[in-house]
């Protein structure tokens, strides 16, 4: 029988932490950084091992509402930013010139909006 883990008494001493202490702010800057360059679709020049080791290391840390109250107001605020830049603008066109035309050019815009975003969202869920 080994007594090699055990001190002299007979207690189990826990396992010391090799990790360093980081800032659970600048990780998290890090992952809002990273869901930025996902929605401008630079997502080659992203570490996606990287990314989830700090989403995981975030949670492990206890700063699980960090990262999800973070990750839900990066993507509030995207959302609301493009909704503005472009279907906003396509509305202003309906009212004041309800065509088939216009009508047409408001759904584009929204299901273009749409169809990032389920892509987006796919790519962030792979990370997270």
């Amino acid at each position: 029988m080994s007594f090699a883990n055990k001190r002299p008494g007979g207690r189990i001493l826990p396992v010391r932490r090799l990790t360093p202490q980081v800032d659970p702010q600048k990780q998290f800057d890090k992952l809002s950084a990273a869901i930025g360059q996902i929605y401008n679709h630079n997502v080659s020049q992203l570490s996606y091992e990287e990314l989830f080791r700090i989403g995981y290391g975030l949670v492990q840390s206890k700063n699980g509402s960090l990262a999800y109250d973070g990750v839900k107001g990066v993507l509030e605020t995207h959302l609301s930013d493009c909704v503005h830049q472009d279907v906003l603008v396509h509305m202003d066109a309906v009212r004041s010139n309800p065509s088939a035309a216009s009508n047409n050019a408001l759904l584009s815009s929204v299901r273009h909006l749409w169809s990032e975003h389920v892509t987006a969202m796919l790519v962030i869920k792979d990370v997270l």
